[in-house]
């Protein structure tokens, strides 16, 4: 029970959004991350069903275990050890019988941490993928701005070179067409 609740105690701390001192507000790395939410709410849930068909216990809370309403749980020992000493057989076949409490507990955590399927592997690989998308798309811009960055080089250059000449240009047309742009504004 201490592993459970320490678990949902971390889980709920990835979503506890606290104020700054300046108004802003502080989330944890995983606040908006979906897979944590639903492995919270999963296991939150899972200990609330009913389990097998035994008719003295169905669920954790028949048993003397409760949740709060942060999700951990709290042990009433009194009540647990009376079912012990009362109903050892039914007790038993709750927790290891075959549609039983640790049975399906074994089967729901393996499927959250199948290393192929599970929902970590699976965001995950998922979010891997997404780094390499973006870092594709970035290395990808980059490439694109070294390059008009040349083109643009090459464009400032040939300006350049014409704005240079244009003096002299002028100077050629003023001789070719007989005016002198000193004595027109000299005039």
């Amino acid at each position: 029970m201490a592993t459970y609740n320490n678990t949902i105690q971390e889980l709920n701390a990835q979503f506890a959004v606290s104020a700054g001192s300046n108004g802003t507000t502080t989330a944890p790395p995983l606040e908006s991350d979906s897979t944590v939410r639903s492995v919270q709410q999963q296991l939150m849930s899972f200990m609330t069903q009913s389990f097998g068909n035994n008719a003295d216990f169905a669920t954790l809370a028949s048993l003397g275990i409760s949740m709060n309403d942060d999700g951990t749980l709290t042990l009433d020992s009194t009540q647990l050890s009376a079912a012990i000493t009362n109903h050892y057989s039914s007790v038993v076949d709750f927790f290891q019988g075959t549609s039983g409490f640790a049975t399906t507990l074994s089967s729901q955590l393996t499927k959250l941490t199948d290393p192929i399927n599970g929902a970590f592997y699976l965001d995950l690989n998922g979010m891997q993928d997404t780094y390499t998308s973006l870092q594709d798309e970035i290395n990808n811009f980059q490439d694109y701005i070294a390059s008009q960055q040349q083109v643009w080089l090459q464009e400032y250059t040939q300006l350049n070179v014409a704005l240079l000449q244009w003096p002299f240009q002028q100077q050629e047309m003023d001789t070719l067409f007989g005016t002198n742009s000193n004595s027109n504004s000299n005039k």
